[in-house]
């Protein structure tokens, strides 16, 4: 568990963690403080911990506070890893998507194009 992006808790099994680690953490430049920056964020706030026997995850105080969950949350599966919101945070989230979308996945085009034409 660590702190995700837009203020939820971020949960990834430990091989989608190492692989996060490998391929998007440790690559990055340590002399550049806007990488150590975007490193810590996740680093500072990591918990390792296990499902225990009935099937729960104890979630530190730490991470509960910046999420901002204080009773309901709301658990959203994001391919490779789950998401823990505040019901609010997640609201708010969900209402930007709906506003940004269109141009979002316009943006979202052109980067893949780029990408292949840079894989050529």
């Amino acid at each position: 568990m660590t702190e995700g992006h837009d203020t939820s808790v971020g949960v990834y099994p430990l091989t989608k963690w190492e692989e996060f680690e490998d391929k998007e953490l440790l690559p990055l430049p340590f002399n550049k403080i806007q990488a150590r920056r975007y490193r810590r964020h996740y680093t500072f706030s990591i918990k390792e911990d296990k499902i225990d026997g009935q099937g729960r995850l104890l979630v530190p105080d730490w991470l509960l506070r910046y999420a901002g969950i204080e009773k309901q949350v709301v658990i959203t599966g994001e391919i490779d890893h789950f998401t823990i919101w505040s019901i609010e945070n997640f609201r708010r989230f969900q209402e930007e998507i709906r506003k940004t979308f269109p141009a979002d996945a316009e943006d979202i085009l052109n980067l893949r194009r780029h990408d292949e034409a840079d894989a050529t």
